[in-house]
């Protein structure tokens, strides 16, 4: 693995512990202080303004990144394509700025709060300068992650500082539209030392074809991740709602945190793909498959043998129903982390977003079909069995779409070690929680926190010793520098 990806992909890893860490710090104090209705109102009005963000955006967030990387080596091809994605920008947000302010005056319930939401419009008017896109494409996670770090450090003691009784939701909502304008305005500073705005030789139009093509498939992926559980809601009622909501977000961080490598990866992939250079694009592919592998099966595995304990480690004992449900959601762990290798680093950067968007259309359909047959009977079950179908399907398409570039690196054999590691590991997991559950022990070992840590620590353990017997590349070669640290420090 290259030094800069390695690097990249700690940076990124970086960025999204974060972006995780930073609502369990900041969440908490606020909703104490603010209460349910100080929140409910900060909370709606910014998820009314994301949505107006996503529609200033387009797409260009995802085909930004594409084509910045592919032309990251020609400073004027460079310049001019930075000029048009954020011409078009502008011209999104204008729009939906004009679209926000009318909507703002022309409902009752936004004019009476409208201070309160005309705070947020600074959200709007500053995502022209969101162009994580430019240094995603110039591979430069170095700067995202400093930048973001520092903002959220900055908005935690801003929040614990202005925001004191119910009353101070304004200033919350003011310290989370800082937390968003400052990353933006640093951008547009740290942008103008790589890039140029020009107006010479601009064609705005040949990217407005691929630009909506993002778009659509930011629209479909949006409506797939909140189909099940708008028709949990509608079918069964909100409390089944609570019991997939925590199951669902256990897997989403599991795959945030396992799918960092697929986005630092997107813009090198796409450079290769761009230039002609199959070999190293192969290269890549192989290691990124090799990486979902050691990551998402180990994952899905403990996520599924661990899943009565993380369930109450969430959420309660209240929410206990939410285990079966999480228990089924751990094969989308699988599913949807290979999607990213599939759809995003596979067709997308190759250029096939039509083939990415077909298989993502597929795979709403399908959990639209499902979701209407099993919630029914099964509730937020119903709802899991339906998603991880769908996104078992959904892979499966895109593999078939990409099977030219995939087949080499799906079909070595050494991919063998990967499951022949994970089964004494979930051996190792399955007899620690039966021998912590059982009864055998002091009831102290019993606990959901104590089988959560014991079950991992060894399973893991067993895991990693595994792959090292079987001579798996990644760990090898993560033990070795390791061990060779050792003994530089000791020497």
């Amino acid at each position: 693995m290259a030094a800069s990806i390695r690097k990249n992909w700690f940076y990124n890893t970086l960025l999204t512990g974060l972006n995780i860490i930073f609502p369990l710090l900041s969440f908490p104090y606020a909703s104490r202080l603010l209460g349910p209705e100080g929140i409910g109102s900060v909370g709606f009005a910014q998820s009314l303004v994301n949505n107006f963000i996503f529609i200033a955006c387009l797409g260009i967030p995802l085909y930004g990144t594409r084509e910045i990387a592919r032309v990251k080596n020609d400073p004027e091809q460079l310049n001019r394509t930075f000029s048009e994605l954020l011409l078009v920008n502008i011209c999104a947000m204008l729009l939906a700025f004009l679209c926000y302010t009318v909507l703002i005056f022309m409902v009752p319930r936004f004019y009476e709060k409208r201070v309160l939401y005309f705070v947020f419009a600074f959200s709007l008017v500053s995502s022209v300068w969101s162009y994580d896109w430019l240094f995603r494409g110039m591979e430069n996670f170095r700067f995202i992650a400093g930048r973001t770090a520092v903002i959220k450090l900055l908005s935690l003691a801003l929040l614990f500082i202005l925001v004191k009784k119910p009353g101070d939701y304004i200033r919350y909502a003011l310290i989370t539209v800082f937390s968003q304008s400052a990353a933006n305005l640093l951008n547009f500073f740290a942008g103008r030392k790589i890039v140029r705005f020009t107006f010479n030789n601009l064609s705005v139009y040949r990217h407005l074809k691929f630009i909506f093509i993002s778009f659509f498939m930011g629209i479909t992926v949006k409506l797939y991740g909140e189909m099940d559980k708008i028709m949990t809601g509608l079918i069964s009622g909100e409390k089944y709602v609570g019991y997939y909501s925590l199951a669902e977000k256990a897997i989403r961080l599991q795959i945030a945190a396992a799918s960092s490598f697929s986005a630092v990866l997107l813009p090198r992939m796409s450079y290769f793909s761009s230039m002609g250079m199959a070999d190293d694009f192969s290269r890549l592919i192989d290691k990124s498959v090799k990486f979902m592998l050691l990551s998402l099966l180990p994952l899905a595995v403990f996520t599924g043998i661990f899943s009565d304990q993380i369930a109450i480690l969430l959420g309660g004992s209240g929410f206990f129903p939410a285990a079966l449900t999480l228990r089924i959601l751990s094969g989308m762990l699988f599913f949807s982390g290979f999607a990213n290798l599939t759809g995003l680093q596979v067709l997308y950067a190759s250029g096939r977003e039509k083939h990415y968007l077909i298989s993502v259309a597929a795979g709403m359909i399908m959990a639209l079909a499902l979701n209407f047959l099993l919630i029914p009977r099964y509730q937020q079950n119903g709802a899991a069995l339906g998603t991880l179908a769908a996104e078992a399907a959904g892979c499966l398409i895109q593999i078939i779409f990409g099977w030219s570039m995939l087949k080499n690196s799906l079909l070595q054999k050494s991919n063998i070690k990967y499951f022949a590691a994970l089964l004494p590991a979930a051996a190792a997991g399955l007899y620690i929680r039966f021998l912590l559950v059982s009864g055998i022990l002091p009831a102290f070992f019993s606990s959901a926190g104590m089988v959560f840590s014991f079950g991992i620590s060894g399973a893991g353990f067993v895991y990693l010793l595994a792959l090292l017997l079987v001579n798996e590349p990644i760990s090898r070669g993560i033990f070795r520098a390791i061990t060779c640290k050792i003994s530089i420090y000791y020497n």
